[in-house]
């Protein structure tokens, strides 16, 4: 201790420490940072994936896409009602649907909203009158509404 001065700073009346220096990372924590990174990549790629690339992602963006030309006047009515039960068949995985379509047992408990559904999808598909385009906004969305039920 050859005459070394200490210069400790005062801030706020509180004397100023210097911090220690913080060890580097060990084995372990890199191993673990890296699996956490790599699960966050992983859950998230799943999910992108589900939403866009799996058949009820694609029916729901078809859904959309559908209401959206029908909004713009791109489509009929007719068109419409069709689109959408073609778009609903594919995204439910059932060659045809009707009110007697088994549900899956998680669904069981919707079958009377199932069968009202369905009731007014046949309406619409074999209609013959004029008055369709005050019904489509409804179809569409309760069509989005079992491609997000329906497991």
């Amino acid at each position: 201790m050859d005459n070394e001065t200490i210069k400790l700073n005062i801030i706020n009346g509180i004397y100023d420490i210097e911090p220690l220096i913080r060890p580097a990372l060990s084995n372990f924590e890199i191993v673990y940072l890296f699996l956490l990174i790599l699960s966050g990549i992983s859950i998230t790629s799943y999910y992108v994936w589900s939403f866009f690339y799996s058949r009820k992602g694609k029916a729901k963006l078809k859904i959309k896409k559908l209401n959206k030309n029908y909004s713009q006047g791109k489509i009929t009515e007719y068109n419409a009602v069709y689109q959408a039960y073609s778009i609903l068949q594919q995204g439910l995985k059932i060659k045809k649907i009707t009110k007697d379509t088994p549900l899956p047992t998680k669904l069981i408990t919707l079958k009377s909203e199932w069968v009202v559904f369905m009731n007014k999808l046949s309406y619409l598909r074999f209609s013959t009158h004029d008055s369709l385009s005050s019904e489509i906004p409804g179809l569409v969305k309760d069509c989005a509404y079992w491609l997000k039920k329906w497991p």
